[in-house]
């Protein structure tokens, strides 16, 4: 793996909004055990707690470092915003 993707990784780990596998799970046998990640089934809470329920999900595929993704959420504070880059 090459040195800069490793400080792209090593710089995610510092958000406190980012959610990522850890690179060991993602070359340890397959995907099939992702499935079972910790955050499953209560991610709304854990990361949108300041959000009701009711609250609208935004997903942003392709958001690469969230500058676009991150201006909308200013916008329209109403609605949770994900990112996946």
């Amino acid at each position: 793996m090459g040195h800069d993707k490793l400080r792209k990784f090593a710089e995610n780990d510092t958000f406190s909004c980012l959610v990522q596998a850890s690179s060991r799970e993602l070359l340890a046998n397959g995907y099939e055990h992702l499935a079972d990640h910790p955050i499953k089934g209560h991610w709304r809470q854990d990361k949108f707690s300041s959000c009701s329920p009711e609250c609208p999900l935004v997903l942003e595929l392709g958001c690469g470092k969230g500058e676009y993704t991150v201006a909308m959420s200013e916008r329209r504070a109403d609605e949770a915003f994900v990112g996946v880059y």
